[in-house]
């Protein structure tokens, strides 16, 4: 566990305070610093723990070197103004503190984004044994890992890139910008730049558009060109690369506002003299302008932003995709801040997770695509249980494995549903069989897998250029790697453990939670599991209520009875209805004198007054779970036969 000091405390500096407040076995103690001191403590009463806050002047190299022999922190993320990068290296340096950040270093006097101001640095942070990790945002940042990503996964070499960013949202102010509108600006308004065979070629900002159908129902929309800084590192590190290109979407009224200003000079970062002082215009244009802080609650709708790689592979060419949506919304919810602010906050986390666990820690100065991972743990999204990965990982590294699997033991009547292994006593796998007839073991893979990567790269290149392959771990992979003489081990696991790939074992998992035996506690304090917080009031129990043996989630009302069931939060059950051993997600309405028996209920499902839901007929396979679908509503008095599906 470790000390964290965050400086700034904008959106993106409440987004990274948010999340670092829910991963205390990693933050063990947060400082949240900015020049603002009063910003800090409001973000401060947002978060679910104490953190400290302090006054600080990122400008000021002792003031902030000070902070950091105080606090003592391990590492500083950077959120603060770009302009500032270089006075808060130097200050990592002397109090001898880790250094992260998401953007790179631009003069306060010329829009020009460029990384070797920050690149000269390595030297000095390499002989100090201090990491820097440049640009841990989105863009930059998490675009450059897909890049990575798409080269080691669908690639043997990439020649192009187009890293998109779109916002699909809507504030509905006539002219606001989503984040620092000084840092905006300037980086909207600077002279566009890609690469193109070897070189980089100067066009004017934002003349060159073109249309591009976005997913996840954004549709088309318009994206201009610009520069950006994370093309500078990629086709450093990428000398494959032919051309890179970075685009934006605008809208037509952004843009149109964006021309007046400019025309007007409201857009120019060199001062002026205005009765008798001197501003810069595009300072002042800041500070009338609304705080992005402000847009989270008025911000509907998506973002969207990705990487569309071009490249060979096998000989073919080849093209991919890979893209993130975040929704306003949903992002505000969490942690009252926009999806822009989200989508740079998180990266900015998760590097720091990187950083502060050893698993990247490089003296010297580094961007995200530098980093090539030894190990790959691979998860399944389908399972329930608590597992401290790195003992795992300590297993792979002492045997010196190619590939360690996790196993349960389970019943033989049930080993049939599962890939079978079994292991001699040094726990090394001499045979593994995926869903055998009749299992000669009972040591089932969990779906959890510890691979060296160099080992997996170039078992996954060889699989899909076998027209004969199936492309299945349990399948191809596994079995390929055995045949081949790899060293492959298991790890045994032998606490609460559930595949809930199906309604009934879902239905099963939930019930077990309510089971003091269990050995899956929720609340286990040394062990928190995270999930997203609805931010709702507390649930409330009306006088005629009752609630027995059941998990009951913040802002439920509840007027009926409930006993032995899961209510997700924002459920509402009605005066003398009655739920028993169902699970009822986020927003499900129970009307009066209903019935709801051996039941899931998907989010904002609505069951009418006097209805009958399930029961609890059994048959031979189990018990028969009644599922109603997301957004249904069932009128007055309907029947819904126990087993029944609708939706």
């Amino acid at each position: 566990m470790a000390k964290v000091l965050i400086i700034g405390a904008g959106g993106v500096g409440s987004v990274v305070a948010h999340k670092c407040a829910q991963v205390p076995e990693v933050f063990k103690e947060i400082c949240l610093a900015s020049r603002t001191l009063s910003r800090c403590e409001e973000i401060a009463r947002q978060l679910p723990r104490k953190i400290r806050t302090a006054q600080v002047d990122a400008d000021n190299i002792p003031q902030t070197v000070a902070l950091m022999r105080a606090f003592k922190p391990q590492l500083l993320i950077n959120v603060a103004l770009p302009y500032q990068d270089l006075n808060l290296m130097e200050a990592c340096l002397e109090a001898g503190v880790n250094y992260l950040d998401t953007a790179n270093y631009e003069p306060p006097d010329t829009a020009k984004f460029e990384y070797s101001w920050q690149w000269a640095y390595h030297d000095r942070f390499k002989d100090a044994g201090l990491m820097a990790l440049l640009g841990s945002g989105f863009d930059p940042g998490v675009t450059s890992v897909y890049c990575t990503y798409g080269l080691k996964h669908y690639f043997d070499s990439i020649d192009t890139i187009d890293i998109i960013d779109c916002n699909a949202g809507s504030h509905g102010q006539p002219f606001a910008t989503n984040f620092n509108p000084e840092i905006n600006i300037r980086e909207v308004t600077a002279l566009c730049r890609h690469w193109q065979d070897g070189r980089w070629i100067e066009t004017p900002a934002l003349a060159t558009k073109r249309s591009f159908d976005f997913p996840d129902g954004i549709g088309p929309m318009n994206i201009y060109r610009m520069y950006h800084e994370e093309m500078e590192s990629l086709v450093k590190h990428f000398p494959s690369i032919r051309k890179a290109q970075f685009w934006m979407t605008f809208s037509d009224n952004y843009l149109k506002h964006l021309e007046v200003l400019q025309n007007v000079g409201m857009t120019r970062i060199d001062e002026v003299e205005f009765q008798g002082q001197k501003i810069v215009p595009l300072q002042f244009l800041k500070a009338v302008l609304p705080d992005p802080g402000s847009l989270g609650p008025l911000t509907k709708g998506k973002t969207c932003i990705g990487v569309v790689a071009k490249g060979i592979r096998g000989g073919r060419k080849k093209q991919v995709y890979i893209y993130n949506i975040c929704d306003h919304q949903v992002a505000f919810k969490e942690t009252n801040s926009q999806a822009i602010s989200y989508t740079t906050g998180v990266p900015a986390v998760t590097g720091a997770i990187m950083m502060l666990t050893g698993a990247w820690h490089k003296p010297g100065v580094w961007n995200m695509e530098q980093f090539d991972p030894e190990y790959v743990l691979i998860l399944s999204g389908d399972h329930i249980y608590k597992m401290d990965y790195t003992r795992m990982l300590a297993l792979h590294k002492e045997k010196h494995a190619d590939c360690t699997i996790a196993v349960i033991d389970v019943p033989l009547d049930e080993a049939s549903r599962f890939g079978i292994l079994s292991a001699d006593a040094d726990s090394r796998i001499t045979k593994f069989v995926e869903k055998p007839r009749e299992p000669e073991s009972t040591l089932a893979s969990m779906g959890i897998y510890v691979f060296t990567w160099k080992v997996l790269r170039e078992r996954l290149i060889a699989d899909e250029n076998d027209p004969a392959s199936e492309n299945d771990f349990g399948k191809n992979i596994i079995p390929g790697m055995l045949k081949d003489g790899c060293r492959m081990y298991v790890h045994p696991f032998d606490s609460y453990w559930k595949d809930v790939g199906t309604i009934n074992s879902l239905w099963e998992a939930n019930m077990d939670m309510l089971s003091p035996k269990c050995p899956l506690r929720l609340n286990d304090p040394s062990w928190r599991i995270y999930s997203r917080n609805p931010a709702s009031p507390p649930h409330y129990v009306a006088p005629e209520g009752t609630i027995r043996h059941s998990m009951v989630s913040e802002g439920c009302t509840i007027a009926g009875t409930i006993e032995a069931s899961v209510l997700f939060n924002d459920v509402k059950v009605g005066r003398g209805a009655q739920v028993r051993y169902s699970i009822l997600m986020p927003g499900a309405e129970i009307g009066e004198d209903a019935v709801v028996e051996f039941a899931i209920l998907a989010e904002n499902t609505k069951i009418g007054h006097g209805a009958q839901i399930g029961g609890s007929a059994i048959d031979p396979l189990g018990t028969k779970i009644t599922v109603i679908a997301e957004g249904i509503a069932l009128p007055d008095g309907a029947q819904v036969a126990p087993g029944t599906t609708l939706g």
